[in-house]
């Protein structure tokens, strides 16, 4: 059949016509009828005018509200009317509507599977566009009653995807993984779609990344082709600190979708741990003409600057451009303190670790924050900090690794002496205090100690 035919042949007045007429005889087939010409018009959307398309989708909308009054006044026991009903109202962007028509489709048919994960998917929608708690918990119960239906690998899937919205990250990857078991017990043909999902939670949320980087190579291995399998594993060998394996599957993937700045970053730090820095220069550069971030590449090029004695004489002008390009980046912050933190530039570091510290996630610059307030002399600053820190935070490694060398800083050994026991206690592999412990330890003998800037 000529498809350029079928194309102009396709009429959505046409079609919403043809629906209407059935309306008062068989308002079933007439949402079913209407149903199929919203698929026609979606099908059509790269073909059509922007405007005659979404005119297309006005004209829908209208007839299914005429439809949907019949429906639900005649046709509460019609599972197939009041199915079709909701999927057409979801597609139109109607899912609170949707979900009252399905609520009776799952009434009338309990047992398919089909509607509570129709169920479950309006109701996230919903949460994307007004994160309200209840449609969180309506998805959540849906794709419970989903695996109570059919415990299949689908299923499964549908209550990880949920949790994880929940920010359930624990429980997430326990439905993850058993839906991987699922796919495999029923041979389901896998694109490591799932296996790419559990790699993505535990590198970035569950903080076990050789883990992530097993699943990683299974997605990898399910299908070698697919983009964003490459790129999961590139991202896995990177957190896991094989620069070497990522470096290749990053070019390939940075190749593929050149604009994705996640690639670009990680590959960045790739060549820039291996030391191989006109390269990662040039990767630094791409981060501007690729991802359109030029605060992100000058900061990426002011570590490479910082790291490369080839490179060092960049410096001072590199920072000299973002302070005056954009001082108020959140990225040239970042870069601007640890830079005047490690050239002894307290007085320039303060304003920048102010902000970054005050930041999401900014506790890792805590310690050089309390540190460069009081190698300003501003010991009350860096008392008040640590008051804070140790009030909201007071587990944290960070937080007891700053509040340990400002005791040690104001001569409060014995305070000092408590922060390190307990990082050595809580967090024995945090290699950042291993200072903070030699100083502190019983019978230290005063030798060379050197606190890095990464602390």
């Amino acid at each position: 059949m000529n498809i350029a035919r079928m194309i102009n042949d396709f009429s959505v007045a046409r079609d919403i016509e043809a629906a209407m007429a059935l309306l008062h005889d068989d308002a079933g087939k007439a949402v079913a009828d209407l149903k199929t010409a919203e698929e026609g018009l979606r099908d059509r959307r790269n073909t059509m005018d922007r405007q005659e398309y979404f005119d297309g989708r006005d004209s829908l909308l209208a007839a299914a509200q005429q439809i949907k009054a019949v429906v639900l006044a005649q046709y509460d026991e019609d599972a197939d009317a009041n199915w079709n009903m909701g999927v057409l109202l979801s597609r139109l962007g109607r899912d609170s509507e949707a979900l009252q028509v399905l609520e009776r489709a799952r009434e009338a048919r309990p047992d398919d599977v089909y509607i509570p994960h129709k169920i479950a998917h309006s109701y996230m929608k919903l949460y994307k566009h007004r994160p309200d708690p209840e449609f969180l918990e309506g998805a959540i119960a849906a794709a419970k009653d989903a695996i109570a239906v059919e415990p299949d690998a689908k299923s499964y899937e549908l209550y990880g995807e949920t949790l994880f919205t929940a920010k359930r990250y624990e429980d997430a990857a326990k439905a993850f993984g058993t839906a991987i078991d699922k796919a495999k017990d029923q041979d389901v043909k896998q694109d490591g779609y799932l296996e790419r999902r559990m790699s993505e939670l535990l590198r970035r949320y569950l903080d076990d990344p050789h883990e992530a980087l097993d699943y990683a190579l299974d997605a990898y291995e399910a299908d070698p082709s697919n983009r964003r399998n490459v790129e999961e594993l590139g991202y896995a060998y990177t957190d896991t600190g094989d620069y070497y394996q990522a470096i290749p599957l990053l070019m390939y993937a940075h190749a593929q979708n050149p604009e994705l700045r996640i690639t670009l970053l990680k590959l960045h730090d790739c060549l820039a741990s291996t030391e191989q820095y006109d390269l990662a220069m040039e990767y630094a550069e791409r981060i501007e003409t690729h991802a359109h971030n030029r605060p992100l590449s000058l900061a990426k090029k002011l570590r490479i600057a910082e790291d490369s004695p080839k490179h060092a004489y960049l410096a001072p002008q590199l920072a000299a451009t973002m302070e005056q390009e954009s001082p108020d980046s959140y990225d040239t912050a970042k870069a601007l303190a640890g830079y005047f933190f490690a050239n002894e530039e307290y007085e320039r570091a303060l304003p920048y670790l102010k902000r970054v510290s005050n930041d999401r996630g900014g506790h890792m610059y805590l310690n050089r924050t309390a540190q460069a307030m009081r190698e300003t002399d501003d010991l009350a600053g860096s008392e008040a900090i640590i008051r804070k820190a140790l009030q909201t935070a007071p587990k944290s490694p960070h937080t007891l690794l700053a509040a340990g060398w400002h005791f040690h800083d104001t001569n409060q050994m014995d305070q000092a002496r408590l922060c390190a026991e307990e990082l050595d206690t809580r967090h024995p592999d945090f290699r950042a205090a291993s200072a903070l412990k030699a100083v502190t330890a019983e019978g230290y003998n005063g030798v060379d100690w050197i606190r890095t800037h990464d602390a």
